[in-house]
């Protein structure tokens, strides 16, 4: 990734000056720094001299190689990931179109630049003087580079160090069109079950009356007219207890059902008929 370049140090220096920032004796990488404490420091470098046309190739291979080493020596190492610092480099020709180089150093990290960005000027420079160029102005950045990925760490070590918190309870909540009413009463059957045994008692009962009711006479004074009620008492006996069979048959249907659905207590009801007694017997459990 290309990170824009803001001139904010010119430099113009001439060749004599530039071989003078350090003698051939005592070369700016000389000596690798020591390892640092708080862990290594990766970076990767690119540089950008396409406007040099046909050589700019090789400048920017040399330049790169001569980077990497000026920065292994400072202790950061080699590397591309995705999260590692990115040193860029464009060099270009001079605008007066005399011998020499432009540079420009952008140092960024993830996108967002880590130190402000270098560009000096090298008027009348040949090749290796570049690079010297390139190793002072490298060495300038580094405490900043080393500073930036020493926040990074502690930030990560002060997130790591936060205790997570508890996940909280998950609640399920089922939309109304999803809901399944289960039925905690009697059921429908049930119902029409209790309402047919009770129009069979009462039919039952009505029927055992005019069964015993002996005839009468219709008139007093016409003896072979008889009032009877037994042959309707005994179709009302059968309707009613026709009545008291189908309902027992509809809540032992329904007593079923609630029993697979688990709402099931257990009640029964019956008619009971005896001698001077009739009604309904509703039992169970509760």
């Amino acid at each position: 990734m290309l990170v824009p370049l803001v001139t904010a140090i010119s430099l113009v220096l001439p060749a004599s000056v530039v071989g003078a920032i350090t003698s051939p004796a005592e070369p700016v990488h000389a000596t690798a720094a020591p390892a640092q404490e708080d862990g290594p420091v990766f970076a990767s470098v690119k540089v950008d001299a396409d406007g040099f046309g046909e050589v700019g190739s090789a400048v920017s291979t040399r330049v790169a190689a001569e980077a990497e080493t000026t920065l292994k020596h400072e202790g950061i190492v080699r590397r591309a990931g995705v999260d590692d610092i990115l040193v860029f480099l464009k060099v270009t020709p001079p605008d007066s179109g005399d011998e020499g180089y432009v540079v420009g150093i952008a140092v960024s990290r993830m996108g967002q630049p880590i130190t402000e960005t270098v560009s000096a000027v090298c008027e009348l420079c040949v090749e290796d003087e570049l690079i010297e160029l390139v190793a002072v102005k490298l060495h300038e950045l580094v405490p900043v580079m080393r500073e930036h990925m020493a926040a990074v760490r502690a930030e990560a070590a002060a997130a790591a160090a936060e205790p997570e918190p508890e996940p909280e309870p998950e609640i399920e909540i089922i939309p109304p069109e999803n809901r399944v009413d289960v039925p905690t009463g009697m059921g429908n059957k049930g119902k029409a079950g209790i309402a047919l045994v009770g129009l069979g008692v009462g039919g039952v009962i009505a029927g055992a009356v005019m069964a015993a009711k002996a005839p009468t006479q219709r008139a007093p004074d016409n003896g072979y007219e008889l009032t009877q009620t037994q042959t309707p008492g005994y179709a009302a006996l059968g309707i009613g207890g026709a009545f008291v069979v189908g309902g027992v048959v509809l809540l032992v249907l329904d007593s079923r059902e609630r029993k697979r659905q688990g709402l099931e207590r257990e009640t029964i009801v019956a008619p009971v008929l005896g001698p001077g007694i009739a009604g309904l017997s509703w039992s169970g459990r509760f």
